[in-house]
């Protein structure tokens, strides 16, 4: 995802900025997170681990990205307690 993905988008004839990082108009969400949007709450919160417990401060209309490096192993980590838990409390924000 980091070099990849803004790869392949220059072959199709992209610019040619940093490959992949936050400034990379080709780079991929799940790298970089929401930009661009006037939703975005800048306030970058890492994904914490269930224990100890954790609360997120999500509000209504807002876009927050979750750095989750750390925590999220791949794609595959569907069931990582830890992203149930941030999208639980981004349930109880409607």
């Amino acid at each position: 995802m980091g070099v990849a993905y803004p790869l392949v988008s220059r072959i199709a004839r992209d610019n040619a900025a940093a490959l992949g990082d936050q400034n990379d108009p080709y780079g991929g969400m799940g790298r970089n997170g929401a930009q661009h949007t006037p939703e975005l709450d800048r306030t970058e919160q890492l994904l914490r681990k269930v224990t100890p417990p954790h609360k997120y401060t999500f509000t209504h209309s807002k876009v927050f990205n979750l750095q989750a490096d750390a925590t999220i192993t791949d794609h595959g980590d569907v069931a990582n307690p830890a992203a149930a838990q941030a999208l639980r409390d981004v349930l109880r924000v409607h």
